[in-house]
């Protein structure tokens, strides 16, 4: 309160703090499950974003949701709420619902492209199971179906997964950006939770060095980013945590935030 009434002299405006957002209300997690079909990865990606990790998001809904879900949400009032218009209108209504829903199949498209970046990708099909209009129901979820190549290769009994592909694509930090002298102010403090399962074909498995390759564990000022994986009941799961926790970063925090950055680029690798 001092610092800011030193920085605003000659105010009498009461300044009032207020505590940032923990990260846990800005999260975002996707539930990824993965069959692999020769060389091609079969991917079913369930996704739900709360606070600011909503935003790069909005655009995946249609008219036709965002007013659906207004209705149901109205209803769930015990309000009678519908859409009152003529003939004509109504026509011209559904005729802009189908065009958005011809958008909306690139809109998803591109939303896989940007979550696995550098890979090859098709067949992509995506729906809104929740707009998160409801303050109690606040997620915005989303389901994605698409096709994954050039991950698996074999190398004579062996198969070879690029699992680190599967986890969304963190943007590596430019060389001139791995040194800092000035604080940096971020829209919020954020966590990405990511669950991958992968049905291992049959008559293969999962040795416990390449378990112990998948694993890590950093954890400092700026947050964490922690990996765990198993491989019970022909199936491989990985767990993975990256925790944004401050909004303010100071200049001597930074090198924490790069060791972070870091790390997940590494696994990204994997």
């Amino acid at each position: 309160k001092k610092q800011l009434k030193g920085e605003y002299p000659g105010t009498d405006t009461n300044f009032v703090a207020l505590p940032d957002g923990r990260a846990m209300r800005n999260r975002k997690y996707s539930e990824i499950n993965v069959e692999i079909d020769g060389t091609t990865l079969s991917v079913n990606r369930k996704t739900s974003c709360s606070g600011v990790t909503k935003l790069p998001h909005l655009s995946l809904l249609s008219d036709e949701d965002v007013t659906n879900a207004y209705l149901d949400y109205f209803n769930g009032f015990g309000l009678d709420v519908a859409i009152k218009e003529n003939g004509k209108k109504a026509t011209d209504r559904l005729a802009r619902y189908a065009d958005a829903r011809i958008d909306q199949v690139d809109d998803f498209e591109s939303e896989v492209k940007k979550f696995h970046r550098d890979v090859h990708i098709d067949s992509v099909k995506g729906s809104i199971l929740a707009a998160g209009i409801d303050p109690k129901a606040s997620k915005l979820v989303y389901e994605v179906d698409y096709n994954m190549h050039d991950l698996v290769k074999r190398a004579g009994k062996n198969v070879l997964l690029s699992v680190g592909k599967l986890m969304e694509t963190q943007s590596e930090l430019l060389k001139n950006d791995r040194e800092r002298v000035d604080a940096i102010v971020t829209d919020a403090a954020k966590e990405y939770i990511t669950r991958i399962a992968i049905t291992v074909p049959e008559n293969y498995t999962v040795s416990e060095s390449s378990l112990e390759k998948l694993g890590r564990f950093v954890r400092n000022d700026a947050g964490e980013f922690v990996i765990t994986s198993k491989f019970a009941d022909g199936k491989l799961t990985v767990e993975l945590l990256r925790r944004f926790g401050r909004r303010f970063l100071s200049a001597d925090v930074w090198p924490d935030m790069v060791e972070l950055l870091d790390a997940v680029s590494s696994w990204h690798g994997v």
